[in-house]
């Protein structure tokens, strides 16, 4: 069997080194050695022309990795619907009605306040 051990870490991504290297020939012509290697959990990057083209990995990697997803996509959901609930509470409701009742000169000096006010903020 052809696949090697990559030689340094250069050849291939910094994030995470696969355990072995195929060149797209080489993953076809031995594709059912490949297959086996990808179900052990080994992490298999099949190159063309030298450069990196596609990732074979396990099954249980490829769930794992969609659940370490949804889990974030789950933080951030809630992360955003505990802001929401900040932004829809009463004092964020007065306050968005006054700014939409506001002349634009009250916006004008409310916006001079506020960035005044940042200002002072940053330079303690």
């Amino acid at each position: 069997m052809k696949g090697v051990k990559p030689a340094s870490a250069s050849e291939v991504r910094e994030a995470a080194a696969p355990e072995y290297v195929f060149t797209a020939t080489e993953a076809q012509n031995e594709f059912g050695s490949v297959l086996e290697k990808a179900s052990q959990d080994n992490d298999i990057v099949i190159t063309r022309h030298g450069k990196s083209r596609a990732v074979l990995i396990s099954v249980d990697r490829y769930d794992e990795l969609m659940r370490a997803q949804k889990n974030e996509l789950r933080t951030w959901n809630d992360r955003y619907d505990e802001m929401l609930v900040r932004m829809q509470g009463p004092s964020a409701r007065a306050a968005a009605t006054a700014a939409f009742n506001s002349t634009p000169e009250e916006l004008g000096v409310a916006a001079v306040r506020g960035a005044s006010a940042a200002r002072k903020k940053r330079a303690k």
